[in-house]
């Protein structure tokens, strides 16, 4: 076996995770989501095979073509403000400006402050004075040695 041919081999075991989780978790679904409206689906009993005339009935709903107006429009105008938003925000934590560090400091607050706020509810579990699981620990410690 060449080189390449080991080289390929090798990346192709090392994508071979991703490649089964894609299959897994998108692919499958895709395709037993596409076999299922070929069916009429009851809650209770066996599908029964109607063909398209799910399609044909989606196409004559009126509902249907309100809901997909309805999400055009909605990604036309809601997508761009949000890329504002976002890119906004960005220059405004890459500003070399007065009171970027004020700002960088409110934004990222929140994800700092969970990390904060779990590391001390840990610390408080594990605290040897007043700590829940060594209490628990301690508590079956002296309970097994009664008996």
């Amino acid at each position: 076996m060449s080189r390449l041919r080991k080289e390929q081999l090798v990346g192709l075991l090392m994508v071979s995770p991703a490649l089964i989780l894609l299959a897994v978790f998108f692919l499958y679904p895709l395709v037993n989501s596409f076999y299922m409206s070929f069916h009429k689906w009851p809650l209770f009993g066996k599908p029964k095979w109607v063909g398209l005339d799910n399609y044909i009935f989606m196409f004559q709903d009126e509902r249907f073509w309100e809901s997909l107006k309805f999400t055009f429009v909605y990604t036309l105008t809601v997508t761009p403000m949000l890329f504002v938003v976002a890119m906004g925000t960005a220059l405004l934590c890459n500003a070399k400006a007065w009171g970027t560090t004020f700002f960088r400091s409110i934004y990222f607050l929140p994800v700092v402050m969970s990390f904060a706020t779990a590391s001390y509810v840990w610390l408080w579990l594990y605290s040897e004075m007043y700590g829940v699981i060594v209490y628990a620990l301690e508590f079956f410690y002296y309970y097994w040695e009664v008996i």
